[in-house]
């Protein structure tokens, strides 16, 4: 199995979405981290994420107030999570359906178009 080009083991491997409402309540805290992109809506990027225990833990690479590099881990309530999705790995998973200028399936693209969040 070979990478795709662009992620090696050093890049972020977990892309973690978020519901509409989740981004409202935590959105600012999340600053520049937290991407919006047309097809997968608002989501963060991360290294590791853990979802064992009351919070969904995410770890990813950020920037302090200096702009140098460090390791943020951010713990959010896990129903403000929407999906949480592999980018890197054999090409029939993950993201690869997702790039831009690509298709994507009728069945999918209807889920996202009416999926809200989960009660409970």
């Amino acid at each position: 199995m070979s990478e795709e080009p662009g992620v090696s083991n050093e890049q972020p491997s977990v892309a973690v979405l978020f519901f509409p409402q989740a981004v409202e309540a935590i959105g600012g805290a999340l600053g520049g981290h937290l991407r919006d992109g047309e097809q997968l809506g608002p989501h963060v990027l991360c290294r590791q994420v853990n979802s064992n225990g009351p919070y969904f833990e995410m770890t990813f690479e950020g920037r302090d107030g200096a702009g140098n590099e460090v390791e943020m881990q951010v713990m959010v309530p896990h129903g403000y999570i929407r999906l949480v999705m592999s980018v890197r790995g054999d090409d029939s998973f993950g993201f690869a359906r997702f790039r831009p200028g690509g298709v994507v399936p009728p069945a999918v693209a209807e889920a996202t178009s009416s999926a809200g969040p989960a009660s409970g």
